[in-house]
């Protein structure tokens, strides 16, 4: 991991601890975007793979006629 993906991650970190209330959100950086960051509080966050893909919804439902498998965050 280089020094860049650490500092995306504690930039990450402190930008949800700023956060207040139910979220959940996905944010993804331009020069990585192989890499998704993941947060949640109070609210319902999913993912899936499919194909090759990752899919992240709120509800499960979403991955209907894509995915039959899935776990919650």
């Amino acid at each position: 991991m280089d020094l860049w993906a650490i500092y995306d991650i504690l930039s990450f970190i402190k930008s949800c601890k700023m956060l207040t209330g139910g979220y959940a959100f996905v944010a993804i950086n331009r020069a990585q975007p192989n890499t998704l960051y993941l947060a949640r509080n109070k609210s319902p966050l999913y993912a899936s793979f499919c194909n090759g893909e990752v899919l992240v919804a709120s509800d499960p439902i979403c991955f209907c006629g894509f995915s039959n498998k899935y776990f919650q965050l």
